[in-house]
């Protein structure tokens, strides 16, 4: 938790849209005491500041703990736990790139992590690390997590899910090494839409949010048009995922590979399914832990 006297300092990194930027703090106000949220977007500009102390020391001074998501791009927490080397450390979850075997070990300075928080999905999703260092785990509580995300999601704008909609949800394993291609990814959802779409429910298709591509369109050029009239996109504006689904619930969500497949049926009680595919497979023997 954090404490109404302490003095907190967010850093954001990716988000580079102003309007979207503006939100998220806004938000993030809504749940803490906030005393300065800093954005960095240039990727190519923030890796060299991370490895300049004055930047650093200006960005939040000898700061007593940090916060990071537990996640594989380890370089960027071992840049900024050198940065404050006083700081003990806590991590949280950031989806399946939290259940790296592994991934605990390639921290430096692991010693001086205080814990690691992931949500153990079902009681039965928890990190490889957890048997190596257990006292160094725990569990994010299911009860109050929903609760913060109920204090912060937004009504959605007009009617975008319902109990006759199948979420499907894009993941870019196609931009992973070679383990799919774009083609093939393309027939593997046509083939999960057209079998949704028999089945009497309507699509609504969730593009992945940082990653563009023609999947999309791929995936229309495969489907005939009465099952084409029965799909549609997610909104870009109609926000995240969870917080539509926390007003509207699905009939169910469907994935190739996605966090969601975990999260919603664990969260809401929606229940999911994954598209048979072998990319999931392919990606996990030819990405190692970075």
């Amino acid at each position: 938790g954090v404490a109404e006297h302490d003095d907190l300092t967010v850093l954001v990194l990716f988000s580079s849209d102003p309007d979207a930027n503006a939100d998220l703090e806004r938000r993030m106000r809504s749940l803490a005491p906030v005393s300065k949220c800093v954005f960095l977007t240039d990727r190519a500009l923030y890796i060299g500041q991370f490895s300049d102390q004055e930047f650093m020391d200006d960005l939040v001074s000898n700061p007593g703990e940090v916060r990071m998501f537990f996640t594989h791009n380890t370089w960027l927490h071992n840049r900024i736990f050198a940065a404050y080397p006083k700081a003990r450390v806590i991590l949280y979850e950031e989806g399946l790139a939290s259940y790296y075997p592994g991934l605990f070990a390639k921290y430096d300075e692991p010693e001086r992590v205080a814990g690691v928080y992931c949500h153990n999905y079902f009681d039965l999703y928890v990190s490889p690390d957890a048997d190596e260092y257990p006292e160094k785990f725990g569990v994010l509580n299911r009860e109050r997590f929903r609760k913060l995300l109920t204090q912060v999601a937004r009504e959605p704008q007009g009617q975008i899910l319902n109990s006759e909609t199948v979420v499907v949800v894009e993941q870019y394993l196609f931009k992973k090494g070679r383990a799919q291609s774009l083609d093939d990814a393309a027939d593997e959802y046509a083939e999960a839409i057209r079998s949704i779409v028999d089945k009497g429910y309507e699509v609504a298709y969730k593009r992945h949010p940082r990653e563009s591509s023609r999947l999309f369109e791929l995936i229309g050029e495969r489907l005939e048009a009465h099952h084409r009239d029965q799909v549609r996109e997610f909104p870009e504006s109609g926000g995240l995922l969870e917080e539509i689904i926390l007003h509207q619930p699905p009939a169910a969500v469907v994935a190739i590979s996605s966090t969601s497949l975990l999260s919603v049926p664990h969260y809401f009680g929606v229940p999911s399914f994954t598209i048979r595919s072998r990319a999931p497979y392919d990606v996990a023997k030819a990405v190692g832990v970075e």
